[in-house]
């Protein structure tokens, strides 16, 4: 049996850990055995682990920067022993490699999930060095492969290009009902269009860009707005209540804490939009896609990629209000009928190329290649 530790941060409500989750799910036990550490305390995801039957083994990190988490966790990693170790998110990747290899386990793959690797010259300065010491880099994305072959060359041919995958059973359900509970929720009326996002409110999300774009809607009249996602920047998230304030939106723009029930949320809408300044391989996108659901998104990394062609749903150019303000009003002309036909293609481009069993298939595949090397780096 190969023993595979999996090594994130915490198993919050984030795209990195629903991937993490759901690979180590739905991975062959057969063949493998998944074990997940996390060392910060955030449990958004345990329930699906443990009825997955998979350890979780908590390893504390007090501070920022404890040496002491570090020696703890060599520990933990000699007595586990795992043929393959395997990181998610830029802290655990970093920390994973030197634990990892202090350790001695021969095999770590490491996961960049954002094109946001060269806005710190000190995260490409480490990274430059220390990829030395992984195996594999797996990336969401073909705009994380090129940015990472631009600024850290040396990993050359290790760098392996898996996409997201969406539990389509997930977003299969009773969408009539599920649909008249959210928007009842929000007092939504049969005649209003539903615009919705999900996401955290936080800056790389850019919710105000949308917000602005909204507010200056021919067919606003018709219309409601809904965020639905955890406030992490608060500061952020108290600008946009004072700019929805200033503009008099406050029974059009509503805010929804992080939920559960996505799917629920999703099938709420008429129109999904993601305004993203960056992004991977964005799982809300995906997700909205699979509820049938026509989308809107920033030009940001691989969403023209994802979104595929018009007949699915439109790109704007990341960043431009106005851009996006022109394709929301295209958008909203539509006919039901049409949105309904977008919609039904979003759900087919997902049951085609994003598929969670994809993703876990992909990622075998990778381990393999891996545990045939006979070099240690």
């Amino acid at each position: 049996m190969i023993r595979v530790v999996y090594l994130i941060d915490s198993l919050v409500s984030g795209g990195a850990q629903r991937q993490l989750v759901e690979l180590a799910a739905r991975i062959d036990r057969t063949k493998y055995n998944p074990l997940v550490i996390t060392y910060y305390p955030y449990w958004h995801f345990r329930g699906k682990l443990e009825i997955a039957g998979i350890p979780i083994l908590f390893v504390e990190r007090s501070r920022r920067f404890d040496l002491n988490f570090i020696f703890k966790l060599i520990r933990v990693l000699r007595r586990c022993s795992p043929d393959i170790l395997h990181c998610y998110l830029r802290t655990p990747n970093d920390i994973g490699r030197v634990a990892g290899r202090l350790s001695g386990v021969k095999k770590i793959i490491i996961s960049e999930r954002n094109i946001d690797l060269a806005h710190s010259w000190i995260q490409l300065r480490k990274e430059r060095y220390l990829q030395r010491f992984a195996n594999r880099v797996i990336v969401n994305a073909e705009a994380i492969r090129k940015l990472i072959e631009h600024h850290v060359p040396a990993w050359g041919k290790r760098i392996r290009v898996i996409p997201n995958g969406v539990d389509l059973k997930e977003f299969s359900g009773n969408r009539d009902k599920n649909r008249a509970k959210f928007r009842k929720k929000l007092d939504c009326c049969d005649g209003e269009r539903l615009i919705g996002t999900v996401g955290s409110i936080k800056v790389q999300k850019n919710p105000g860009l949308l917000i602005e774009a909204y507010s200056g809607l021919r067919e606003i009249s018709a219309t409601r707005l809904v965020f639905v996602g955890k406030q992490l920047d608060q500061e952020l998230f108290l600008n946009l209540l004072r700019v929805v304030k200033e503009k008099g939106l406050q029974k059009r723009v509503s805010f929804l804490p992080e939920t559960t029930d996505v799917s629920g949320a999703l099938a709420g809408m008429d129109l999904f939009v993601l305004p993203s300044s960056w992004e991977g391989c964005p799982n809300a996108l995906l997700e909205a896609m699979a509820s049938g659901l026509p989308v809107l998104a920033s030009d940001t990394s691989d969403n023209p990629q994802i979104i595929g062609g018009e007949e699915i749903g439109l790109v704007f150019r990341n960043g431009d209000m106005k851009d996006l303000q022109s394709k929301l009003g295209v958008l909203l002309k539509l006919t039901d009928e049409e949105l309904e036909k977008k919609g039904r293609a979003a759900r087919k481009r997902v049951e085609e190329y994003y598929s969670v069993s994809e993703m876990v298939e992909r990622t075998e595949q990778v381990y393999t290649e891996v545990l045939a090397e006979t070099r240690i780096r």
